[in-house]
């Protein structure tokens, strides 16, 4: 009688692929969050852009930066809930528009990036902290 072939995986070796996609998704799993708190940041910036458009028509009509985002017609949350946003007017033709990352939301532990800035004085605007933080 000839021995008799079996065709499959055994168990160690199910065992050993197994550990080997563990081990990938580990390794991935940092970069993939880096990638999308960087893709979440998105939703920062445009809202600080909204206030910069409205910001020069609020100028163009009434000859000075509105002193809160009420007048803006912007809410005080960016459009998909991840930031809290805030406008500072300074001395004479500038204002600052912030975008704090939510202590509850998914972008708190944003590290360097959990508040973004639009610092404009005199209609010229500078990107804060970095332009990292803008994507560009």
């Amino acid at each position: 009688m000839a021995p008799r072939s079996f065709s499959g995986f055994t168990l160690v070796e199910m065992v050993v692929a197994l550990a080997a996609v563990a081990m990938l998704a580990v390794m991935a799993l940092p970069t993939f969050q880096g990638r999308l708190a960087e893709a979440r940041r998105g939703d920062a910036t445009a809202a600080l852009q909204r206030i910069q458009v409205a910001q020069d028509r609020y100028r163009d009509a009434h000859g000075l930066y509105a002193t809160t985002l009420a007048p803006l017609g912007v809410a005080a949350l960016s459009s998909e809930g991840l930031y809290d946003l805030a406008l500072e007017v300074g001395p004479g033709d500038r204002y600052v528009g912030r975008a704090r990352a939510r202590a509850d939301g998914s972008q708190a532990h944003d590290g360097a990036c959990a508040e973004i800035s639009l610092h404009v004085e005199q209609g010229f605007a500078t990107l804060g902290p970095t332009t990292r933080c803008w994507g560009r």
